[in-house]
């Protein structure tokens, strides 16, 4: 199932707790626990509990109190295309830029970004299936993000992939122009 921008129906901070549910799963066949994600995400348990239940009600997992939650169809499709946006950013920033990049900016740069992560996913041999197909948590890394970062500056201009990048949180790349695929 091929998601747009708009087929995300999450806030960057709940899209985290759909992406821990996922990743949560892979790890298990049984319902994901909410006290696991809580621990999985360094949050309180009441605000999985009032995760999880707005997300029930949203159609995003089918949730039972004292059982756990599973993802629906719908709600799986959103938490992988989350991924997907997420490790699309990391292979850019590590092939195209040479940096290594964390998975909380990685994560939210994809989020705030979507059309354009697309884009540039040609550049760096990103499936195009627009959908992270992990199975398990060992095979992929899958590594939830933990909170949003701070994107000071970042700029850009479709189709013509032209990047402006002068701060990450914290990284300074100073004078740092991406045009197609050359660093400038």
């Amino acid at each position: 199932m091929s998601m747009t921008e708009g087929d995300v129906p999450v806030t960057p901070s709940r899209g985290r707790y759909l992406c821990g549910i996922l990743y949560e799963a892979l790890g298990s066949s049984e319902p994901v626990q909410t006290g696991a994600l809580a621990t999985r995400l360094a949050v309180s348990h009441a605000s999985v509990t009032e995760a999880v239940a707005e997300f029930d009600d949203r159609g995003l997992v089918a949730y039972e109190p004292y059982r756990g939650a599973e993802l629906t169809a719908r709600g799986e499709a959103a938490a992988r295309r989350l991924f997907w946006l997420r490790c699309a950013v990391k292979r850019f920033f590590e092939l195209m830029l040479g940096m290594p990049l964390e998975t909380d900016r990685a994560y939210q740069i994809g989020f705030s970004l979507p059309t354009t992560i697309q884009t540039i996913s040609e550049y760096v041999d990103q499936p195009r299936d627009e959908r992270c197909e992990a199975t398990s948590q060992e095979k992929y890394d899958l590594a939830v993000p933990t909170g949003p970062p701070n994107l000071n500056s970042i700029s850009f201009a479709a189709p013509s992939l032209f990047w402006r990048l002068d701060s990450v949180d914290g990284l300074d790349i100073p004078n740092s122009v991406l045009v197609g695929n050359t660093l400038r």
